[in-house]
């Protein structure tokens, strides 16, 4: 299958060369010779000819008939999508002889309300990994993801 392509190319070429010598205007021979490798082309079998006109035909996908699926390499599979740190509410902060502590709040409304400090665990899986005013940064246990809160500075 794949000799007769390249016979009937080369042949377009070899046509085309010997042509191009000739008047290029419309209606010339060159014209004639570009109607005779189109009749050839449209002649071959199957998507032959189209792949003779067009190199990049085919190159993303194999053809497939209009009846088949969609390849099962198009639909990939779902990442286990990892819960983002939710909106917790910070309620406020407090400087004593052991260092700051900050009160947060569940972003559900009457949910409950943590007092925790630097290194110290609250909720389900949650980590306060620096208190430093102005930021307050809280990290997932499981996904190690992490997120900043704007708490003010340590004069308010």
């Amino acid at each position: 299958m794949r000799l007769p392509l390249i016979l009937v190319v080369a042949l377009a070429v070899l046509i085309l060369a010997v042509n191009g010598e000739r008047s290029a205007a419309p209606g010339g021979a060159r014209d004639d010779a570009m109607t005779r490798v189109n009749l050839l082309l449209e002649r071959m079998p199957g998507d032959a000819g189209q792949a003779a006109r067009d190199p990049f035909y085919g190159a993303l996908a194999p053809a497939r008939a209009s009846h088949d699926a969609p390849p099962a390499a198009a639909a990939r599979p779902a990442l286990p999508a990892t819960p983002a740190i939710p909106a917790f509410r910070i309620v406020g902060k407090q400087h004593d002889e052991h260092g700051w502590l900050v009160f947060i709040a569940s972003p559900e409304r009457n949910g409950p309300l943590w007092t925790v400090r630097e290194g110290e665990r609250f909720g389900e899986g949650y980590r306060v990994a620096k208190l430093a005013p102005p930021t307050l940064v809280i990290e997932a246990k499981e996904s190690k993801q992490s997120r900043k809160f704007s708490i003010g500075t340590d004069d308010e």
